[in-house]
């Protein structure tokens, strides 16, 4: 069992947090504003397009059928994205969210066809949800929580979250206006723009989230509140292991984070 880089006080320098994480805190958190824009608008207009898409002579059973059916593929989409992660990352199958922006606008486009052909409109409509699943909805919670230091890991998920859950609340009652306004198209390209921005920042703006670079950042951290003044001894730093695991485990965490910080330096 390991415990360290956990703060002994309750006095956590939060000013000193927020002035140091702002800008992850906010790369992160437009990541979760987007996803759960796009999530939480289409799941809740899903019966109103296909009442649209079906016509106003379809009784509400028929609707009711066809939204369980879009339902079903959120479960494929996650079961991938699980088995995905495990080899490839939370950052970079999270990033796979591009492709679900494509079919967005893809079904924007040819909606016009799609509406003609439910069958055709259901699968384009479910490989759409399934795509997003795999991608930010599975892995959003781990991006979020490994883009920080360990100690204050938990302060900045939560304005993540916070964030998001805004957004969600706020999709409700803005996508209904969206196809008031713009049509039953204008939720896809929405959608697709926000597919596109959220890869956007994942890929250029976010740190790598493997374990390496999350010691580094605890790393990094610690010599930011040490630079400020903070007296980094209100932090807990020990291992409750036998010595020889300890030492075994600590040269083999310090040799990688001479690689990876040469590396870093060479590019």
């Amino acid at each position: 069992m390991v415990q360290k880089n956990r703060f002994k006080t309750k006095k956590i320098p939060y000013l000193l947090v927020y002035k140091f994480y702002w800008f992850g805190i906010l790369c992160f958190g437009l990541v979760w504003v987007f996803y759960d824009f796009v999530s939480y608008g289409m799941s809740g207009i899903s019966s109103l397009v296909l009442d649209i898409v079906l016509g106003d002579t379809t009784d509400l059973a028929t609707v009711w059928g066809w939204n369980v059916l879009f339902n079903v593929f959120y479960l494929p989409g996650t079961f991938l994205g699980c088995w995905a992660v495990k080899y490839f990352g939370p950052r970079w199958v999270g990033s796979t969210v591009w492709i679900q922006a494509v079919f967005g606008f893809v079904m924007a486009a040819k909606l016009d066809v799609l509406e003609k052909h439910i069958t055709g409109f259901t699968v384009f409509y479910g490989v759409f949800t399934a795509l997003g699943e795999f991608s930010l909805g599975n892995n959003l919670g781990l991006i979020c929580a490994n883009g920080f230091a360990t100690p204050v890991r938990g302060s900045c998920y939560l304005w993540c979250a916070a964030m998001g859950k805004a957004a969600a609340f706020g999709s409700n009652y803005l996508f209904p206006k969206l196809i008031a306004n713009g049509g039953i198209k204008a939720p896809f390209y929405y959608a697709g723009a926000m597919g596109f921005a959220a890869t956007a920042i994942l890929l250029f703006l976010c740190p790598p989230l493997d374990q390496i670079s999350q010691q580094l950042e605890d790393k990094r951290f610690m010599e930011y509140l040490q630079k400020e003044g903070y007296d980094v001894s209100h932090m807990t730093s020990f291992v409750v292991e036998s010595s020889g695991e300890s030492e075994l485990e600590d040269s083999k965490n310090n040799d990688n984070l001479k690689t990876y910080a040469a590396d870093e330096e060479s590019i």
